[in-house]
């Protein structure tokens, strides 16, 4: 499995998602599944917002499935879904839960793994030889 973290600045234009496209491309023609974690500052619940089709496009496109579906950030006024955990293999996950932290108006997101049924990227196996060359 890829775990991929990733940060895009409010500021971030749309390159950004061109960007996310290219190294998801990437990663998905070596057969790799791929989880996507952290903040792109883009509501997806907000569907008339550039950034959030353009995220909901990348989703539909690599069948991504966002695991989260409580806010991550909230306020006194607003409350978004701008933290993120999406995979391609969604049902290897518990749903993610949202905690209040005290220190930041962002919680904290957490999702369990089962990596049941996955087989390793690589196994390593030992080899013992014995050389008769230079006896």
């Amino acid at each position: 499995m890829l775990l991929c973290c990733s940060y895009r600045p409010t500021s971030a234009s749309s390159v950004f998602f061109d960007h996310l496209t290219n190294e998801f491309d990437t990663a998905s023609s070596i057969g790799n599944e791929i989880t996507l974690i952290g903040d792109l500052n883009c509501d997806r619940r907000r569907a008339g917002l550039t950034q959030s089709k353009m995220f909901l496009k990348f989703l539909k496109q690599f069948k991504v499935t966002e695991i989260v579906n409580a806010p991550t950030r909230v306020t006194m006024s607003t409350a978004s879904f701008i933290d993120v955990i999406a995979a391609t293999r969604a049902h290897c996950f518990e749903a993610a839960v949202v905690h209040p932290f005290g220190a930041s108006d962002h919680h904290l997101v957490t999702a369990q793994f089962h990596a049941r049924g996955l087989k390793p990227w690589r196994s390593h196996k030992c080899i013992q030889f014995r050389n008769y060359r230079n006896r």
